[in-house]
């Protein structure tokens, strides 16, 4: 315990130098950092938010998944807030009013014997995964953050002092600090911009799907996508469990104007259950579609032996309307925001939605939608997909529904 209190006040004391040195008065969001971790040589790419004086803070964006989080949204910056969530991958340390920080938060200010006076002073650290609901970060985090903390504060008080100090000779470079021997050194470096790889396929009931093919009949055209439904959600009743975003994936079928139950799942457990779903959407179906069509790569590899197996064809495509009518139906206007995740629509309703066929009592403009579709002969995808590494273990699966947000302790 004392060891744990001793992690958190040096967290604390050095948030306070960095807020004291005020960063955000000469800093903006575009000019990116990088600290290397001692512990993992982890690189945690860092850059300060508030020179609108809005959000004060230090994000910091660990390795090549924080960074790739960090340049989509500067490139895609005029997302809704309730979008925005969903693609944050960092640690953020920012300066609330009191009003702001939750029970947790004050508790172990209090705690730690600390005090905090006037607006934007209080500290706050939050881990934002993608997928997941915000939440407080852990000791181990906070003992790692500390280290990326202190040296920003350095690299900040750098770079106040002479701004063109660190601009990158091509723009491509990220100005990197690590620890050799006893000294920080800084040098330039070039981050990995290379394409993500794509997922291993899916595991399946090879024995089923044989059998499906070859006793079904062939009909039918499929639209399928994931979204990620902006409603935090539990998986047991435990109120320290932390809450995540469903991902949901939508099929629908253009030829006979309907929409299959959709798979609702935790974003770490989806994969894990795609083909048995799919094969059952088919057998509840009565028939195997000859195509399906995506617009994400990664769910096409996701599909690739699955739909080899099956004799489906696999194609990309640029747009899926059908769904995307779908799913705009489910979660209302992506547009609008979801302040303190109170979002709920009655189109939602976990574990299950409730199946909105789209068949004779479809409205005239969704059926439009399908018979536009129907008259659209899309391009194959070209070589086919790429050789894929060896699966990972499977995951256990969770169900997806409980009644409890509340934040639970720190780990």
């Amino acid at each position: 315990m004392a060891d744990e209190t001793r992690i958190w006040r040096a967290l604390y004391a050095a948030a306070d130098v960095f807020r004291q040195q005020a960063p955000w008065n000469a800093l903006t969001e575009d000019y990116l950092f990088g600290i290397r971790v001692p512990q993992t040589g982890e690189i945690h790419y860092c850059c300060v938010t508030g020179a609108g004086g809005e959000h004060l803070a230090l994000i910091v964006y660990p390795g090549d998944a924080g960074l790739r989080a960090y340049e989509f949204l500067q490139a895609n910056n005029e997302l809704p807030p309730s979008r925005m969530f969903m693609h944050q991958h960092c640690v953020s340390i920012s300066f609330e009013d009191r009003a702001q920080l939750e029970a947790d938060d004050l508790a172990q200010i209090k705690q730690l014997g600390l005090k905090y006076r006037g607006r934007r002073t209080w500290p706050m650290f939050r881990d934002l995964t993608p997928g997941l609901f915000p939440w407080q970060i852990s000791t181990a985090q906070a003992q790692e953050l500390t280290i990326v903390l202190t040296q920003a504060t350095a690299v900040c008080r750098e770079r106040l002092a002479e701004p063109q100090l660190f601009d990158s000779p091509t723009g491509i470079e990220v100005l990197v600090w690590e620890l050799v021997d006893i000294a920080w050194i800084a040098h330039w470096h070039t981050p990995d911009h290379s394409a993500l790889p794509l997922p291993p396929p899916v595991g399946f009931d090879a024995a089923r799907a044989q059998t499906l093919r070859t006793t079904l009949p062939r009909n039918g055209i499929w639209e399928c996508d994931t979204i990620t439904v902006p409603t935090p959600t539990t998986a047991t009743e435990d109120s320290t469990e932390r809450p995540f975003f469903p991902t949901v994936l939508l099929v629908a079928d253009i030829t006979t104007q309907g929409v299959a139950p959709p798979l609702t799942s935790h974003p770490d457990v989806w994969q894990a259950q795609l083909g048995d779903h799919v094969l059952q959407l088919i057998t509840e179906a009565g028939s195997v579609p000859r195509e399906i069509r995506l617009r994400q790569p990664q769910l096409a590899a996701l599909l690739k032996d699955l739909a080899a197996t099956l004799g489906i064809r696999l194609r990309l495509v640029g747009a899926l309307p059908a769904v995307e009518e779908v799913a705009d139906q489910m979660i209302g206007d992506e547009d609008d925001d979801f302040a303190g995740f109170d979002y709920e629509n009655p189109l939602l309703d976990l574990p299950g939605f409730d199946l909105k066929l789209l068949g004779p009592n479809a409205s005239p403009q969704i059926t439009s939608f399908f018979d536009e579709l129907l008259r659209q002969q899309p391009g194959p995808i070209a070589g086919g997909l790429p050789q894929l590494p060896a699966p990972p273990p499977p995951e256990q699966p969770l169900p997806t529904r409980a009644r409890s947000r509340r934040r639970g302790s720190k780990e």
